[in-house]
């Protein structure tokens, strides 16, 4: 199968081609100077065709995954405007306490779930800019860094670490080291906390 039809490179091809783009973060020029050193001479109009082509086969999943998301009773935001939320203001959203942390009893697709609800801060910034999540609480924190690229309007282009009781975790490095792996859902040992 081949990501343009006629095309003369595969569609795993495209797909490694976009992945190193996009998530190794390889510049598509980086990526024409590394395949000629392997034998394969290609431009980087070829690998944007090709990862523009896998683009397309993918939209409508993007849409079928996106309309989920929002229509999803799970993940909110709250997007009250920065300067309303300075301190002094008079805007009800700058008065207003902290919601509840965490709601019992919520039912997604027929069970019972555990909903937190967290403030994500910009710290060492004025005015203020925040957002306010919902997510479940089974949530990994790699999974917490998605959602919160997704609410701050990032595109993911730089490394995250969380620390949480002077430990950090993010996704482990062998060069630097000394992060706990984000996979794992370090939440239950937070529970009944509060904020």
């Amino acid at each position: 199968m081949r990501a343009i039809d006629g095309g003369r490179h595969s569609l795993r091809f495209a797909i490694k081609v976009a992945f190193d783009k996009y998530v190794a973060h390889l510049l598509l020029e980086r990526q024409t100077r590394l395949m000629a050193h392997h034998g394969l001479n290609v431009t980087s109009q070829t690998l944007w065709d090709q990862c523009s082509a896998v683009t397309e086969l993918l939209r409508r999943t993007y849409d079928a995954l996106f309309a989920e998301l929002r229509a999803s009773p799970v993940v909110g935001v709250d997007q009250t405007g920065w300067p309303d939320l300075e301190e002094g203001s008079t805007h009800p959203a700058a008065k207003r306490g902290s919601p509840p942390p965490a709601e019992a009893g919520r039912t997604v697709w027929g069970r019972a779930i555990l909903i937190l609800t967290l403030k994500v801060a910009l710290t060492d910034i004025k005015p203020v800019i925040w957002r306010r999540v919902r997510v479940p609480g089974a949530l990994t924190l790699r999974e917490l860094h998605e959602i919160i690229q997704v609410a701050m309007g990032w595109e993911n282009a730089h490394l995250h670490s969380f620390t949480i009781d002077d430990e950090k975790y993010g996704q482990p490095d062998p060069m630097f080291g000394g992060v706990k792996n984000d996979t794992a859902s370090p939440w239950k040992r937070w529970q009944g906390r509060g904020s």
